[in-house]
């Protein structure tokens, strides 16, 4: 191996790439080959140089995270031990199933010192936070340390919740993100990449008007948020996505001159798409799951979940909890993808689907975030989910017209493959597999 030379491979230049490609088209022409990912971001597929470097120089620190689903606390401590001894180091604890006075059991035995812990589907917001202290207090655990987050997501919040909010959960947990964007809902209804982005940046912003306007400085606030972003299976254009986001938010930030360098990153939880699961043929999803992961870590988040390959049924096994904790494993044991240090910096093609996602995100974000100025958030949101509502409705029609192929839905169907579509999936395939 010491001897490994690529000598005997001869540079090959960009004239000669067009000429041979030239003579593949015949009389088509040379942009009939170029890819349109979406409405109004289209690519070339030979990039010879980046116009504009949009890495942020940071290294982000990943948690395998894994969200416990059960109504029963002594059942959600029994998986949830089980998911750290297969491998996880961050869990969600979803707090629609479960009451905050059942955290003494919940969390026996777990070593939350070395973990973090997510509060996620929170509705009683505050009696966590009181319960958590509580129970911390119970077994003398320093709380200032901790890693993890409440995931409160409102973006109607008042002045005053807002400040009583964070006087109360960041005093306690300093180390705590208190607030998170979710983006995630855009890509679960169907929407588009630039609309994700949009989405992100304009409840983003409105979160930390509202700190700013509390009297919290620029860098305390930019603390307290996490992005949610569901991953999708177009590879690059997923890579793009996150390192389009970090770089605009980073704009952002920059606007409102922080003290700190640090400011201008954020955390980004990234989890595989639910929306994008298929009831026919279980491996299929546990093939788009695992690139889906592989675009999070290259892409740079900071904290990714594989959810179940069956997740869009109404209840979950513990053997698919398991297979989605492994894609993680074998992803970081054996593809070494925890190791690398921004591994898309470089890459002439994704710098440019980058620009181009930033170029088209930017711009409906400055008008959703013009919208809510002058009519609120909420009225900002009901016309980006008029404009998803219209994204899903033509990738639906793409399907149906055979232009846009689901594997196991439309294409290589697994006729051996009983399983039914819950009536609750809503899945972007559920229609199709239903008919």
């Amino acid at each position: 191996m010491s001897n490994l030379s690529f000598n005997e491979f001869n540079e090959g230049t960009f004239d000669q790439w067009l000429h041979l490609v030239k003579k593949e088209l015949g009389e088509r022409a040379l942009e009939s080959i170029d890819w349109e990912v979406e409405d109004g971001v289209v690519i070339g597929p030979y990039q010879t140089e980046a116009n504009q470097d949009f890495s942020i120089g940071y290294v982000p620190t990943q948690e395998q995270y894994q969200v416990v689903t059960h109504p029963d606390p002594r059942e959600w401590n029994r998986i949830a031990l089980e998911s750290l001894m297969g491998g996880t180091n961050a869990l969600g604890i979803d707090c629609a199933l479960l009451v905050p006075e059942a955290l003494p059991i919940i969390l026996a035995g777990i070593e939350v010192k070395y973990i973090s812990v997510h509060f996620v589907n929170m509705t009683h917001a505050e009696a966590w936070v009181h319960a958590y202290i509580e129970y911390l207090d119970s077994v003398a655990i320093e709380r200032t340390s901790l890693k993890g987050s409440f995931e409160l997501i409102d973006v109607t919040m008042g002045l005053d919740d807002a400040k009583k909010w964070y006087k109360l959960a960041r005093s306690h947990f300093p180390n705590y993100r208190i607030f998170s964007i979710d983006a995630t809902r855009v890509h679960e209804n169907g929407g588009s990449i630039v609309q994700e982005l949009a989405w992100a940046l304009s409840a983003g912003h409105e979160h930390l008007q509202r700190l700013l306007d509390t009297s919290i400085p620029i860098d305390d606030a930019s603390a307290c948020l996490q992005f949610n972003f569901s991953i999708g299976s177009s590879y690059f254009a997923q890579i793009a996505k996150i390192r389009a986001f970090r770089w605009m938010w980073k704009r952002i930030i920059e606007a409102y001159k922080p003290e700190h360098d640090c400011s201008v990153h954020t955390y980004i939880q990234a989890s595989t798409s639910r929306y994008l699961q298929t009831a026919k043929d279980k491996h299929t999803n546990l093939l788009r799951a695992t690139t889906q992961a592989m675009s999070a870590y290259i892409g740079g988040a900071n904290s990714i979940g594989v959810l179940p390959y069956n997740v869009w049924q109404s209840s979950t096994d513990e053997l698919s909890l398991r297979w989605a904790r492994n894609i993680q494993q074998l992803l970081l044991e054996e593809g070494y993808f925890a190791q690398h240090r921004t591994a898309a910096d470089g890459s002439f093609y994704i710098e440019e689907l980058t620009g181009r996602y930033v170029k088209a995100a930017w711009e409906l974000f400055q008008k959703l975030d013009a919208e809510s100025a002058n009519s609120g958030i909420v009225a900002a949101q009901v016309q980006l989910d008029s404009a998803v509502a219209e994204h899903a409705r033509k990738q639906e029609d793409l399907v149906r017209e055979g232009k846009r192929i689901i594997v196991g839905v439309n294409r290589y169907v697994n006729k051996t493959d009983s399983a039914v579509v819950d009536a609750g999936a809503q899945t972007f395939s559920a229609p199709f597999e239903k008919a």
